[in-house]
Order: structure tokens, then C-alpha cells, then sequence
């Protein structure tokens, strides 16, 4: 009863034989992978609910002031960031906005499956890329729908890789 109760895998009751031995053996592995798959599978539960937490707390509109009022950018029409010594300058199709904020807290307020820093002082859209070219000495030039080419830093390798499976559907990656 007692082993019930502490959900064993088997009983063994002495003296035992070899074959019974291997028999409770190969139970205690079967039962072991199913709780490893079962912490895998909660593991991946757990990640995503995490990942959907965050997916609300990114930025959907970028307030910015010009002259006397305040613009609301939308982040999906961001073609590409630049950084301008104490401002951020947002590059949308149809012009330019400066803000007053960091590269780094202007990237952790970004949705990052959707933006990726591709040099110290640009962060592009990734759903805006067209192509990706390689350049000199391991660097690559991005090449935005707006036909703006950007430096990429050989540094910038995971964001190459995520850009690249990102956009294979529509862009060109050589």
C-alpha cells in the first residue's frame, strides 16, 4: 500500500532474479523519459506564456514630439533607427523623427522578433529588409525596402541569422 502511495515504478520483493531486476529497471527508465518529456513540454509551456507576457508589453506606437505637439509613430512603420549623439532619429517611409531617448532603452521597449540592431547606432525593422549583401572583411550592407542601405557590423552575427530566416521568405540574403 505504502508503495502506492508514493507512486512507485515497480515492487521488488527478495530474492528477485536477474530478468525481474532488468524488467523494474527498464519501467524506471520508460517512467524517467516520460517525466523528462513532461518537463521539457512544461519548460516550453512556461517559455511561451513568458514570450506572450512580453509580446504585451512592447511599445505598438512611439510618442514624439514636433514643435508644439506629439506624434504617435507607429513602430510597424519604423523602417530603421539611427542614433544621433543624444537622440534617436526614426526613419519612417515618408520622413525622419528625432527623439530624445537612448538606443538601448528605445531597443528594450522594440519588439526584438520584429527589430534587430544591426551596428552600434542602427536598428532596423526586419520585416522592411529586402536583401542582405556581403561587404569588406566579414561586414554586410542591409538593404531596406526603402532602398536605404545600412552598414552591418561582422559583430552582428545573430542578428544576420535572424534577419536572414526572418525575411527568406521575401528578401534576398547573398
Amino acid at each position: 500500500m505504502r508503495a502506492f502511495e508514493v507512486n512507485a515504478v515497480d515492487y521488488l520483493v527478495k530474492p528477485f532474479s536477474r530478468d525481474r531486476f532488468h524488467l523494474t529497471l527498464q519501467r524506471a527508465k520508460a517512467r524517467l523519459s516520460i517525466a523528462g518529456d513532461a518537463a521539457r513540454t512544461a519548460a516550453q509551456v512556461l517559455q511561451a506564456l513568458d514570450e506572450l507576457r512580453h509580446r504585451d508589453e512592447y511599445a505598438e506606437r512611439i510618442p514624439v514630439r514636433v514643435d508644439e505637439h506629439v506624434v504617435l509613430v507607429a513602430v510597424d512603420d519604423i523602417v530603421w533607427i539611427k542614433a544621433n549623439r543624444n537622440t534617436a532619429q526614426l526613419h519612417v517611409a515618408n520622413g525622419t523623427y528625432a527623439l530624445r531617448e537612448t538606443m538601448a532603452s528605445l531597443a528594450a521597449r522594440l519588439n526584438p522578433r520584429h527589430f534587430a540592431r544591426v551596428h552600434r547606432s542602427a536598428i532596423v525593422n526586419v520585416r522592411r529588409v529586402n536583401a542582405i549583401h556581403p561587404w569588406f572583411h566579414g561586414h554586410h550592407v542591409v538593404v531596406m525596402d526603402t532602398g536605404q542601405e545600412l552598414r552591418m557590423t561582422r559583430y552582428q552575427h545573430e542578428a544576420f541569422m535572424r534577419l536572414a530566416t526572418t525575411r527568406g521568405d521575401a528578401g534576398a540574403v547573398g
